[in-house]
């Protein structure tokens, strides 16, 4: 069982720490608590450095990743986390006393991500020194396709709108319904734009290229419209990009396993390519936690969209034939895994037959692209795009596209305003 610590929350520098029986638990409103394991004892100076930085949020929540070296050849699954420090406040509010130690980390999380609209201050805490100083310059937009719960779409959006770097967000909802409070709250919001999509569902991939095809901007930004940045995701991944001169750069994640009811961190590798060439194409980069540069989008040709699973591997695969990629060494993204999940599907899940067949023809074709056995456009990476075509409607003006994916000319009639 987990130490369970309480905290005196005048500052970090006047902390009555004591480790009590859970039977004797009783969470005041204004004292910091917290579970600490014995692999994150090292870090709790840091976490409390955090959680006292500013007097700014009544609900934070600082969570402790053990510290790791990022892996070499492919991702790597850490074992669950459990620490954490926050408000009193949140005991209630996430009805903490309704579980034990060792599950309030995941329940914590799992209430603050669930809300209508986020109110709590999330960061996280995975080594001794402090968050990088960031010096990011270039224009952003954020691309999302969405399909599901409103509030998920709500939280989202608001941790892009909470970035220290500014970006453009771009909504393509995928579903009938079409989230009339969310659209009420971001009507006439210059940083965010939002499109009606039929017939639907058309899948994400759909949604992605066509917004992205339209960005003017330096980088496109990528989210799940289920999952929260961290408020120095942008910053942090542009300054990489203009450092290194990357074209497409990703971080770790941590996530919210709704079906193992776990809080895993989840790393990858810092050198994409060099990880693709010791362990051929698998899994060195997420998608979603990544930004690319618009001229390697160009050069790629954007998404696939004749299928609506897998495509995004295909497409940080393709970057990598044109770009470096890398991912840095840092927690800026939380991912929610729910068993609606496209990846958790019995059909087409991560271990369904269908998948585990698309997977192999994939590896096994980019590793012929890259020995020269095979040409790009006879392997499945190549751009390959559904036929009929889709309907996006400005849903501020009412105007609606009919836009034929291989035909990017039909892209330029859509009310596409530029920041």
């Amino acid at each position: 069982m987990p130490n369970v610590l309480f905290l005196n929350a005048r500052s970090s520098t006047s902390c009555n720490i004591s480790s009590i029986p859970y039977a004797d638990t009783h969470i005041d409103d204004a004292l910091c608590f917290g579970v600490i394991e014995d692999g994150s004892t090292k870090l709790l100076n840091r976490a409390l450095e955090r959680y006292f930085g500013d007097n700014t949020s009544n609900n934070r929540l600082v969570l402790i990743v053990c510290p790791a070296n990022s892996p070499i050849d492919d991702r790597r699954n850490d074992p669950p986390i459990h620490s954490f420090l926050a408000t009193g406040a949140l005991y209630d509010k996430a009805r903490l006393s309704d579980f034990s130690p060792d599950q309030w980390c995941f329940h914590i999380l799992k209430w603050a991500l669930s809300g209508p609209k986020s109110e709590v201050d999330i960061q996280i805490v995975h080594k001794l020194d402090g968050n990088p100083v960031t010096r990011a310059s270039g224009s952003c937009e954020t691309t999302i396709s969405h399909r599901g719960p409103e509030r998920h779409l709500r939280n989202c959006v608001q941790s892009l709108l909470q970035q220290s770097h500014p970006t453009k967000i771009t909504i393509g909802i995928d579903q009938k319904y079409e989230c009339k409070r969310f659209l009420d709250d971001v009507k006439g919001n210059q940083f965010v734009q939002t499109y009606q999509i039929r017939p639907n569902p058309a899948g994400m991939y759909v949604v992605l290229h066509v917004l992205g095809n339209l960005s003017n901007a330096d980088f496109i930004a990528r989210q799940d419209s289920d999952d929260v940045s961290l408020p120095h995701r942008l910053s942090t991944l542009i300054d990489a990009a203009n450092r290194t001169g990357c074209g497409l750069v990703g971080s770790h994640e941590l996530q919210l396993h709704e079906v193992k009811r776990q809080v895993i961190p989840v790393r990858y590798p810092a050198d994409v390519n060099n990880a693709l060439k010791i362990a051929g194409a698998g899994h060195q980069a997420l998608l979603p936690t990544t930004i690319v540069r618009r001229d390697v989008f160009e050069r790629i040709g954007g998404f696939s969209t004749n299928r609506i699973f897998s495509l995004d591997v295909n497409f940080w695969l393709s970057a990598s034939l044109h770009a470096k990629i890398i991912n840095v060494d840092e927690f800026l993204y939380i991912r929610r895994r729910h068993s609606s999940s496209l990846t958790m599907r019995d059909d087409i899940g991560n271990f369904s037959p269908t998948r585990i067949k698309y997977r192999a023809e994939r590896e096994r074709h980019f590793n012929s692209i890259i020995s020269g056995d095979m040409t790009f456009e006879e392997s499945s990476l190549a751009i390959s795009h559904r036929l009929a075509p889709v309907y996006f409607r400005n849903t501020e003006s009412g105007t609606e596209s009919e836009i034929f994916l291989d035909r990017p000319e039909t892209f330029a009639a859509m009310t596409h305003a530029v920041l």
